[in-house]
């Protein structure tokens, strides 16, 4: 059964700007997400979806993909960290 999805909002990709810390908002939002998860769950589900659409689009990969593969790989990263400290 082919999924299809909403197309999410477009954001502009600004390379090399640093971070500033994150403020309570951010700090809340990211105890918010992990507080009762399970990262190794979610990494491995992230992993598994990702690899489900390289099969399926192998011939049409968007033209930023480098961008795309840089960022997923920085949060299944910051996942597996995660799930080393629990």
């Amino acid at each position: 059964m082919l999924h299809t999805f909403a197309p999410l909002p477009c954001f502009v990709y600004l390379p090399n700007i640093p971070m500033k810390k994150p403020n309570e908002n951010t700090v809340a939002a990211l105890e918010e997400l992990l507080g009762d998860a399970r990262p190794g769950r979610m990494y491995q589900s992230l992993t598994r979806l990702f690899i489900d659409y390289l099969f399926y689009n192998a011939n049409g990969l968007p033209v930023d993909f480098e961008n795309i593969l840089d960022d997923l790989e920085r949060l299944l990263r910051f996942l597996a960290a995660i799930e080393l400290q629990r």
